[in-house]
């Protein structure tokens, strides 16, 4: 799901200072692979969204785009 130039995050390396952007490349596939495994169509139907959508989503900040 979350690739980084057309690569998995795990196969992607970064050197020196860069390192641990592969660490964050593969925290971004676990919460997207977290938010997908445990939602269903029905969930979304019903508007019972499952306990790890509502806890990502809770916060007012989680809603606010940062500008580039």
């Amino acid at each position: 799901m979350a690739q980084v130039r057309g690569y998995p995050p795990d196969e992607v390396e970064y050197r020196g200072p860069a390192a641990p952007l592969q660490d964050v490349w593969v925290a971004v596939r676990t919460s997207l692979r977290n938010v997908l495994d445990h939602t269903t169509v029905a969930d979304i139907a019903t508007g019972r969204l499952p306990p790890v959508v509502r806890k990502l989503t809770a916060n007012d900040e989680d809603w606010v785009v940062v500008p580039r």
